[in-house]
């Protein structure tokens, strides 16, 4: 794997980096190769610019282009919320509106099994909390 050897190449001329927290893509082969290397990492997120580039590649899955820019909003809104009880009361809140609408269902349950379920590793809310 090119990565371990990417990374072992770094620890035989540094030594080895201890870190809290590590940012990487939503495949798990960067961290792996990472955590074999380095060792395991407490807080391990997900790249803003990744996130938002999946995310564009599904909103596709909503047909009406006016709902596509106002999901679109929403997903910036709500990522980039700073207070932790806000954060959760407007994602419950987005979800329920994606999952009643017959257009934005299919995105809803994307983005509910996807991203909903772990929002400690890209919110801005729980990053914040991590580089406190």
């Amino acid at each position: 794997m090119y990565s371990e050897f990417y990374f072992s190449a770094i620890k035989n001329a540094v030594g080895i980096i201890e870190t809290t927290t590590f940012m990487t893509d939503d495949a798990p082969a960067f961290y792996n190769a990472w955590s074999y290397v380095m060792g395991t990492v407490k807080n391990v997120l997900l790249c803003a610019w990744h996130n938002t580039r999946n995310w564009h590649q599904n909103l596709n899955k909503i047909k009406n282009p006016e709902n596509r820019n106002i999901v679109n909003k929403a997903l910036k809104t709500v990522k980039e919320e700073l207070c932790l009880e806000t954060f959760s009361k407007l994602m419950k809140q987005f979800i329920q509106e994606l999952l009643n609408d017959s257009d934005t269902c299919k995105f809803g349950k994307y983005f509910q099994q996807n991203y909903a379920k772990r929002p400690e590793k890209g919110a801005y809310c729980a990053i914040g909390r991590v580089w406190a």
